[in-house]
């Protein structure tokens, strides 16, 4: 129930369908208001000062099955629209109490008609003045608003069901999201694994019959040439290795997200040659394997677009877990017009454009600000309950 009181002053005009009633009234032309009461569509009542009906129209009368006799000197909150509850007449009561100190009520309330329906209506409640100033009458008037308001209820349950559609169908994104990125990191381990047990241990068996070859050739025309093939051998050995540390950079089962970060940033320091600043808390554990191994990935990505397009060898990682978990990567390089921020191509193809919907389907939000000369600054947020 919505309720508006205002504050009537003596002489003041009332809107709508009241106006030539209340003209009357203060005319006192009983016989002609009358008619004119019985001729409005909707509810519409004269009370006394004290609350007691004086006279109602036919519509208000023959919609509850009641005749002018039924009602006609009790009080309104006593009349068989209102007494069907004892909150609801106490209600009615009080409005025409405030009502006769100078104040008109409004509100949505439901009125009792026929074989015990109830019908709902926009009601007001207003005081009339003579010309001295003195409160003469009260005029309880409603509007029927069922239809209205059923129509209302309606189209607030549809858009309830479309936001619970949407709430689910999010969820199943989000799902979605969390299995491909397991499953890509899962992917990443078993090629990781692959290559450490198979590629690596075969390049790295080679090294010994080389070397007992490299002896046995030493003074041949073919020792330079064992020499070359033993630098190549070692830098695939050492090429492997990177490939290794790149697809698996920490293990799965680590929720500690600065360790993991500590991890990267020692492996693209190597790799890049960037110095890189990491700011944070000595710990933070990401209960959510899905967001834990995102953060890991997209922090490998903007690193590495840090060597591709920044054109300097200092980036900085801050970690802020004050209100869920927020991760800036930034530098102080050439920058970018921000209309080709979303094409740039990241070290593993996806492009910021992929990291924008990949984080947005986990529940987080990817922000990136930059402009020639002024560096760029990469923000990626989760809130609070994305990570457990």
């Amino acid at each position: 129930m919505h309720r508006m009181t205002f504050t009537a002053k003596p002489h003041a005009r009332k809107p709508g369908l009241l106006n030539n009633l209340l003209d009357n009234l203060s005319r006192d032309k009983s016989t002609y208001l009358h008619r004119v009461m019985d001729n409005m569509l909707g509810f519409v009542a004269v009370l006394d000062a004290e609350g007691t009906l004086l006279d109602v129209n036919k519509a208000a009368l023959g919609v509850a099955g009641l005749t002018l006799e039924d009602v006609r000197g009790k009080k309104f909150w006593d009349c068989y629209w209102w007494s069907y509850d004892p909150e609801v007449s106490f209600q009615m009561k009080s409005s025409i109490r405030r009502a006769a100190t100078g104040d008109t009520e409004r509100y949505d309330i439901a009125v009792r008609i026929v074989n015990d329906r109830r019908l709902l209506v926009d009601f007001m409640l207003a005081p009339v003045y003579d010309e001295a100033g003195d409160l003469i009458y009260l005029i309880p008037s409603g509007v029927d608003i069922t239809e209205r308001r059923r129509v209302e209820f309606e189209r607030e349950s549809l858009l309830a069901n479309l936001e619970q559609q949407v709430k689910t169908r999010t969820a199943e994104l989000r799902n979605l999201a969390r299995q491909l990125t397991l499953a890509e990191s899962r992917e990443r381990e078993r090629i990781a694994q692959t290559l450490h047990d198979t590629v690596q241990q075969e390049l790295f068996s080679l090294q010994f019959p080389l070397a007992t070859l490299k002896r046995d050739l030493e003074s041949h025309g073919a020792y330079e040439t064992l020499i070359e093939m033993e630098a190549t051998l070692r830098n695939a050995i050492r090429l492997t290795r990177s490939v290794t540390r790149d697809l698996n950079p920490v293990a799965a089962d680590d929720s500690d997200i600065i360790s993991a970060l500590q991890t990267v940033v020692e492996n693209k320091s190597d790799k890049y040659g960037l110095e890189v600043e990491l700011v944070g808390p000595e710990s933070y554990h990401v209960g959510n394997e899905a967001v834990r191994l995102l953060i890991v990935s997209l922090t490998k990505e903007f690193l590495f677009n840090v060597f591709k397009h920044a054109g300097v060898d200092r980036a900085k990682l801050a970690l802020d877990i004050n209100d869920g978990l927020t991760l800036t990567v930034s530098d102080q390089g050439k920058g970018m017009d921000t209309t080709d921020i979303l094409v740039l191509s990241s070290g593993t193809g996806y492009g910021l454009s992929g990291a924008l919907d990949r984080v947005s389907l986990l529940g987080g939000t990817l922000d990136i600000r930059s402009e020639p000369g002024n560096g760029t600054f990469v923000i990626v947020s989760f809130p609070h309950i994305s990570l457990d």
